[in-house]
């Protein structure tokens, strides 16, 4: 059931120029809704699917060709006379410093993409043909746990990384690095961009990306030319910065090649990315293979590994992709168990007691230096 705010005040006049003969009052009353503490943004399936530790039933979640991956939304609304325009301003700060702003000739809208356990403060101005007013702050916080999913209009299979808790009591940070399918059609001649403009927008100006790191092959390494044409510019234009980190996958593993020459690409590709990933100008980062399943999946493993995340959640961050539609049929349990025994038993390799440990050697091993790595925790927890 909403709530609504009966508090009356008079919001500061700001002085506006418009043609438009729309109603222009000398104040007006705002009636925001009260959207609540501890607000999910995750479906009942989701919800479910995250508390559900038997994998062998994991696959009933679903079947890899639909999207099911997205958030619902939070829903503000409000009420105050009849404006042309309406500006939504979303902002983790009481000061509403570093605001999402968002346009709306409605009195309502749908509020994608918060972070897991977070509060923040809203405001919503109107605008008339010579005055703008803006109401009073106010404030909801989200439900913590389980996964940050993200919509982005025109890709799929997109969640943060961040805000799972380590082993070490820290947690990852929220809005640093994504994991997501495509930006553009594979293997075609001409870049062919599957995004939208509202979804480049999105991942732009809501999300902050800066650097899209794509690691499907590319011409240079056997002619298949996965990325589409892509060569030094990203699909979401020049603002961002486009790295190319080309990688097989042998229907198994990405650690390990089918052949010692793919083994040796794949290690150089990932010490190319956790380089990357050492530098903080890099963020927010976003990360993508085709489907953003596999070479995304366990480039997300051997990160999350490697930061210290539980055992469980890594596995069902890598299963959510069965409630996308990039799923490419459902992931079995047997396939997600023939993954992810073949790569921690890399890591074991190294440390049988600590897969944690395991896997910093193992990067070790691949050239990343341990400055790298120390920057990398350093960056992305707290």
């Amino acid at each position: 059931m909403k709530h609504y705010l009966k508090l009356l005040f008079l919001a500061p006049v700001v002085l506006t120029v418009s043609g438009c003969n729309w109603p222009d009052p000398d104040e007006v009353t705002f009636s925001l809704a009260k959207v609540g503490e501890n607000v999910s943004f995750h479906t009942e399936m989701q919800d479910k699917f995250f508390a559900d530790n038997n994998y062998e039933d994991i696959t009933q979640y679903g079947s890899g060709d639909v999207e099911n991956t997205r958030p619902l939304p939070i829903k503000l609304s409000w009420d105050v006379e009849k404006s042309k325009k309406y500006t939504v301003n979303v902002s983790e700060n009481e000061d509403m410093s570093n605001a999402w702003t968002f346009e709306t000739s409605s009195k309502e809208f749908d509020l994608y993409n918060c972070k897991t356990g977070t509060k923040y403060y809203w405001t919503v101005t109107a605008e008339y043909p010579s005055h703008t007013f803006t109401s009073e702050v106010e404030s909801f916080s989200t439900k913590a746990g389980g996964v940050r999913n993200i919509y982005v209009d025109g890709l799929n299979n997109i969640r943060d990384i961040g805000g799972y808790t380590l082993n070490n009591g820290k947690t990852i940070k929220q809005g640093l690095i994504y994991r997501c399918a495509k930006l553009n059609e594979s293997s075609v001649d001409t870049i062919q961009r599957t995004i939208s403009d509202a979804g480049v927008d999105t991942m732009i100006n809501q999300l902050g990306i800066k650097t899209d790191v794509d690691l499907r092959k590319n011409a240079d390494l056997d002619g298949s030319n996965e990325v589409g044409g892509l060569t030094d510019k990203s699909p979401l234009g020049d603002s961002v910065k486009y790295v190319q980190t080309p990688m097989y996958y042998n229907g198994s593993l990405v650690l390990k090649g089918t052949k010692a020459s793919e083994t040796t690409v794949n290690q150089a590709s990932i010490k190319k990315f956790f380089d990357l990933l050492a530098d903080e100008s890099s963020y927010p980062l976003a990360f993508h293979c085709t489907q953003g399943k596999d070479r995304t999946g366990q480039i997300a493993y051997l990160l999350e590994t490697f930061l210290g995340m539980d055992q469980d959640e890594r596995t069902h961050d890598y299963l959510f992709t069965n409630m996308s539609c990039m799923g490419g049929g459902a992931l079995k349990a047997t396939t997600v168990a023939n993954n992810y025994a073949g790569t921690n038993s890399i890591f074991a390799k190294y440390n049988s007691e600590d897969l944690q440990d395991g896997a910093r050697q193992y990067l070790l091993g691949i050239g990343v230096t341990q400055e790298n790595l120390d920057k990398i925790t350093t960056i992305l927890t707290k």
